[in-house]
């Protein structure tokens, strides 16, 4: 029986991998799974994923000076406009002089394609700690899937599975995270995005031979998929039972408001005065809370009855917010407030894509509540580059003060049509095919790769 090694050491590969039908497909190819994970959440994924064929495995988190020195070097000789905007950011919120000097200088040097060659040879000829040894001589895996190459922990199985030979495939978590991230210091035997957009960002910027990328689109929006063909979920009684268990007015239109969250804006004001904003209409607000974030809000609820809260994340150990898991429960009831929506407000988050793939028109903040300099303020991520892609798509509204958030919301509650078109190239664009088979599409990849040959990537 082959085996292969998945690993889930961000909060969202859960939902993003495990809580598709991926599991059930290799299964039923007889290939036996073992999943690693974080040694304080093995309990959770146990409980959660536990199969005949699938074994989880818990390892400790700790990172060493070589991580943490790795991954700051990368960040800062990355030279794309989201870094070089975060950079500038840190320096003037927090007076960090000395990482944005050295930042700047190396992120110069990034623009080279040397800079890149010689960031890997050190990774390479730096001994490190020989951390999943044991593991991999007691499990002896075929393959092993990485699932957010640019991890820290990934990126250390990565290079002890290269000097054991074992197959390699990597994945990009996230939409935005070749330009946020860092390059992609290691390099898997095949790597596994989302979309176009992702393959050209990891040839152009990580010297990838575009050969060895597979584009397979979004696995968890297979279930999205689903629930937008699913005629039950269509009825209106449905509909009338979501909106009564929050004690909305099913008669009165809902907005769904996600809101930044603290660590991306100082002082976090702007997400209570948008509440504010968005409480005045004659409809009803549902705040979805980012699951890994804190969101300060000065509001008093009892002022506004037509506002109710959904906090999904689940937190079964110490930490903090931002190592919350995301349940199938949590899911399932974003679908339902993305299918019963009206109108989607949000501020720079994959929310927006989330809309998009369900056609659900969407506003963007980008105004303070408060005058704040551009380093400190919330318009700074309208220039990262995976944004500047949503705003030349025309599917969104960039609303520009608090007065075009209500324009903006009552036109699209008047017209929920309008930008529809402009919405679904964008679903298009960044999910790659709105079909639900991107897993499908992501197991024969895994499938795939452990019957060919190993294929290294070339520079």
């Amino acid at each position: 029986m082959k085996t292969v090694f998945i690993t889930s050491f961000h909060a969202l590969i859960s939902r993003n991998i495990l809580q598709t039908s991926l599991l059930r497909e290799l299964a039923r190819d007889g290939i036996r799974v073992v999943l690693v994970v974080p040694d304080y959440k093995k309990s959770y994924f146990q409980e959660q994923f536990s199969a005949s064929q699938v074994t989880v495995v818990g390892v400790s988190t700790n990172l060493s000076r070589r991580d943490i020195f790795f991954r700051k070097l990368t960040l800062a000789l990355t030279p794309t406009r989201a870094l070089t905007i975060k950079w500038r950011a840190d320096f003037y919120v927090n007076r960090k002089f000395f990482p944005f000097v050295i930042s700047s200088i190396l992120s110069f040097f990034g623009r080279f394609s040397y800079a890149l060659r010689m960031l890997r040879l050190l990774e390479a000829v730096l001994p490190g700690t020989s951390f999943f040894k044991d593991l991999l001589d007691q499990e002896k895996p075929d393959l092993i899937f990485l699932t957010d190459i640019q991890n820290e922990l990934d990126v250390r199985l990565l290079k002890e599975a290269q000097a054991q030979g074992i197959r390699t495939v990597g994945m990009v978590r996230s939409w935005d995270n070749l330009t946020t991230k860092g390059f992609i210091r290691a390099l898997p035997d095949r790597l596994v995005v989302h979309n176009e957009i992702m393959k050209d960002e990891a040839i152009q910027l990580n010297l990838m031979s575009g050969d060895h990328i597979d584009v397979v689109g979004v696995p968890h929006y297979d279930r999205y998929f689903q629930a937008m063909h699913d005629a039950e979920l269509r009825q209106e009684n449905q509909r009338l039972v979501f909106f009564h268990s929050f004690g909305f007015d099913a008669e009165k239109p809902l907005v769904l408001f996600t809101p930044i969250g603290d660590r991306y804006i100082r002082d976090n004001d702007l997400d209570s005065f948008v509440l504010r904003t968005l409480a005045r209409l004659h409809c009803n607000v549902l705040v979805r809370f980012p699951p890994g974030d804190v969101v300060s809000l000065n509001i008093d609820k009892k002022q506004f009855p037509n506002i109710a809260f959904d906090d999904p994340g689940v937190s079964m150990w110490s930490g903090g917010r931002k190592l919350n898991e995301i349940s199938r429960a949590d899911d399932g009831l974003l679908i339902k407030e993305l299918l019963y929506t009206q109108v989607v407000v949000t501020s720079y988050s994959t929310i927006v894509i989330d809309a998009a793939f369900f056609g659900k028109p969407t506003i963007l903040i980008s105004f303070d509540a408060r005058d704040r300099s551009y380093p400190d303020s919330v318009r700074r991520y309208r220039d990262y580059e995976h944004f500047t892609a949503v705003e030349k798509s025309g599917a969104v509204k960039f609303a520009q003060s608090p007065d075009e958030l209500m324009q903006y919301t009552l036109a699209y509650i008047k017209n929920p049509s309008r930008d529809g078109a402009e919405r679904k190239k964008l679903a298009e664009k960044e999910a790659y095919r709105l079909d639900g088979n991107a897993t499908e599409r992501l197991a024969f990849v895994l499938r795939s790769f452990i019957k060919d040959k190993k294929e290294r990537y070339a520079e």
